[in-house]
């Protein structure tokens, strides 16, 4: 699969949690794309859940663009801002500057729209716009709130300049702690280890791609589902 990107997933802006709401089968955990997409993934135990998760924000969190501006439109119609798939230009430590400000401009702006709701008896296209809005910055505030968590815990392991194309390979190869030879991320209780890179059969890159960040592995080991 790996070397068949037809039905890969781009993880570009994407959040990762565990799907505590699906009942159906144990250790799955949600992956919410870029263009609103939504994927579960099934894993062997508790331990390899929390690794993909922490894992899969990682990666975004250290490599996704800073959104672009909305479309604008001769319609009151509330835009989402263009999500871009490029890697970002921005150091890991600039990266968490960034959506360190990010988060605090989306707790202001999510304050104040819920500060203006319709008033009753407005047309249903501006309440509709209005729900669409705040599920919109609900979602951004968690999702960067997420990635300012990650990188909070994984920055210090990376030295400056260590920038953000480079990072992936280390935090995928050389995420554990130098005595224990496990990773520990801010918040989980106990050690969080990344699943294995499968042997390569050609020379190592020093860059990664998204695609690359989640294919060149043994797919949680076989075992994973996509339901």
């Amino acid at each position: 699969m790996g070397d068949n990107f037809h039905n890969a997933i781009r993880i570009h802006h994407a959040l990762a949690t565990p799907a505590n709401d699906y009942t159906k089968k144990q250790y799955v955990f949600r992956l919410q794309t870029a263009d609103q997409a939504e994927y579960l993934f099934q894993t062997s135990d508790s331990k390899e859940l929390q690794s993909w998760i922490d894992t899969i924000n990682f990666v975004c969190a250290s490599f996704s663009a800073p959104p672009l501006e909305a479309a604008v439109g001769s319609q009151k119609k509330f835009q989402r801002p263009l999500l871009p798939c490029s890697h970002t230009k921005l150091s890991l430590r600039e990266q968490l500057r960034d959506h360190e400000e990010r988060v605090m401009r989306l707790e202001n702006e999510l304050d104040e729209h819920r500060k203006a709701p319709p008033e009753r008896g407005a047309k249903s296209l501006i309440v509709q716009n209005y729900k669409e809005k705040e599920a919109y910055l609900t979602f951004e505030l968690r999702r960067y709130s997420t990635y300012v968590n990650v990188l909070k815990a994984n920055v210090s392991r990376f030295p400056e300049p260590g920038g953000g194309i480079c990072v992936l390979e280390n935090s995928i190869g050389e995420m554990e702690d130098e005595a224990s030879g496990v990773s520990f991320l801010e918040g989980n209780v106990g050690p969080i280890v990344p699943p294995p890179i499968p042997e390569r059969k050609s020379p190592p890159v020093n860059r990664y791609s998204y695609r690359q960040a989640i294919y060149n592995r043994d797919m949680l080991n076989g075992e994973a589902e996509i339901d």
